[in-house]
C-alpha cells in the first residue's frame, strides 16, 4: 500500500485534488479492513499447529455466514414479568 501511494500522490492529487485522494485512501484502507475481517482468523493465544489445521480447513467466510445464519435462525426468548431468560 505504502508504494502504490508513493506512485501515485502526486500525479492523482494535480489531476484530482487533495480531498478526493484522500477519500479514495479512505475506501482503500475500509476495503482493507474488510478484507482482514472476511479472510483473516483470529490466531491470538492459538499454537502454530491449530493455525495450520484452521487455515486447511474449509475457507473462512463459509464458516462466518453459517455462523451468521445459525443466528439468524435461532427462536427468541419471551419474557414476562420483567424475567429475563425464561421461556413459556
Amino acid at each position: 500500500m505504502n508504494l502504490l501511494i508513493s506512485l501515485t500522490f502526486l500525479t492523482l492529487t494535480e489531476l484530482i485534488g487533495l480531498p478526493w485522494m484522500f477519500f479514495i485512501y479512505s475506501v482503500m484502507s475500509l476495503a482493507s479492513l474488510g478484507f482482514t475481517i472476511l479472510f483473516v482468523p483470529e490466531t491470538k493465544g492459538r499454537s502454530l499447529e491449530e493455525i495450520s489445521e484452521e487455515l486447511a480447513k474449509k475457507s473462512h467466510v463459509y464458516r462466518w455466514t453459517t455462523r451468521k445464519k445459525t443466528l439468524l435462525q435461532m427462536e427468541p426468548v419471551h419474557c414476562t414479568n420483567n424475567q429475563v431468560g425464561t421461556t413459556e
